[in-house]
């Protein structure tokens, strides 16, 4: 039963990390879209942010 458990688990923060993920990119784009000076080095910015979070969380996973 433990196991089912965390299997349901895992998929529903999947999913739940996945909706969060689109959510943050359409409110990031359209907010810093209407100014449109910052467009450039937000998004550069934010790419970099990503990338630093991903490769925090991958290099942890290694792990297991």
């Amino acid at each position: 039963m433990s196991k089912f458990r965390s299997v349901v688990l895992n998929i529903f923060t999947n999913f739940i990390g996945i909706l969060l993920g689109f959510f943050l990119a359409i409110n990031l784009s359209t907010i810093l879209g209407q100014t449109g000076d910052w467009g450039v080095l937000s998004s550069g910015l934010f790419a970099a942010a990503v990338e630093t979070v991903s490769r925090v969380v991958y290099k942890t996973k290694k792990n297991f």
